[in-house]
């Protein structure tokens, strides 16, 4: 349950950098 947990944890994390980085792209946020 805990690797299963991790991998979920790891896939929004990438998700929310690859989303920053898609922001960053078209414009700074800060």
């Amino acid at each position: 349950m805990a690797q299963r947990v991790e991998k979920e944890q790891g896939g929004l994390f990438v998700g929310l950098i690859s989303m920053g980085f898609l922001k960053n792209k078209s414009g700074p946020t800060y």
